[in-house]
């Protein structure tokens, strides 16, 4: 099934973010050649906390879904962030969790249990042979959504083990320090720099997964709308990185856990 220009399913509110090629909103790339392009839309209003905005967010799709709400939870702190704003915000969701068989991510069950038991909520586990999965349907994942990353077809899997309104903790603003190529981190002056906002491609094959079924979802929690993206610019260690205050750090990852 190709994708291309058509009104399709509901991914952020007012599908406020587009991406595709050549400047076709929701297309697939169809040669080496095809130019990635990304849009996103403008704020309805000044954005208030990003803690305010994760909570807004979580009503705003509440609010446009009679589903039940799937948070998928990998154990990590980005889907961990977006279930605690459902929460916090006192709206009911089903927990979601993918465990591999042999206890291949055994270690993320493990924070899965510790932050679901803290926060008073049960996860739902469905169970998946890793092994198999490769040898059977992940190609066809892969090859539907223009896939390049086994984490990501594994996650697609899970979704489609549920008919409620999916949330992936995804989405975060992903922002980069440009530097000389001679910089030599910790020895190098650490100057002033433009930081450029980079929207990854494979990203945009959960996406394509749920546009190619027509499913309302929500696979990117944290570019939801317009105001969440702006909030953690405007927060004060979104201000401090990219106004270069935070010694050494050439990216928006490095600075996500110590903070």
């Amino acid at each position: 099934m190709k994708l291309g220009p058509l009104q399709p399913a509901t991914l952020t509110h007012r599908n406020h973010f587009e991406f595709g090629y050549n400047g076709v909103p929701f297309s697939e790339r169809n040669s080496a050649d095809d130019e990635w392009f990304v849009r996103y839309g403008a704020c309805e209003r000044m954005p208030h906390s990003f803690y305010e905005e994760c909570l807004k967010t979580a009503r705003l799709i509440r609010e446009s879904t009679t589903l039940p709400i799937d948070v998928l939870f990998s154990g990590g702190v980005d889907s961990e962030v977006a279930l605690r704003a459902f929460l916090d915000a006192g709206i009911e969701v089903r927990v979601l969790s993918l465990r591999f068989a042999r206890g291949l991510n055994a270690h993320d069950i493990e924070w899965v249990e510790r932050v679901c038991s803290g926060l008073g909520v049960k996860a739902r586990y469905v169970d998946l042979d890793l092994e198999r999965f490769w040898e059977t349907d992940a190609y066809d994942y892969a090859a539907r959504t223009q896939c390049v990353s086994p984490q990501l077809v594994s996650t697609m899997w899970l979704a489609d083990q549920t008919d409620g309104y999916c949330v992936l903790g995804s989405g975060e603003n992903f922002i980069v320090k440009r530097l000389e190529e001679s910089y030599i981190p910790g020895e190098s002056p650490y100057l002033r720099s433009i930081w450029d906002l980079f929207e990854k491609e494979k990203i945009a094959s959960w996406y394509r997964h749920f546009l190619l079924q027509n499913r309302d979802a929500a696979p990117g929690f944290f570019q939801f709308t317009p105001e969440i993206m702006l909030s953690w610019f405007l927060d004060e260690m979104g201000c401090d990185l990219w106004n270069d205050r935070i010694e050494g750090n050439r990216n928006s990852v490095s600075s996500k856990l110590p903070f």
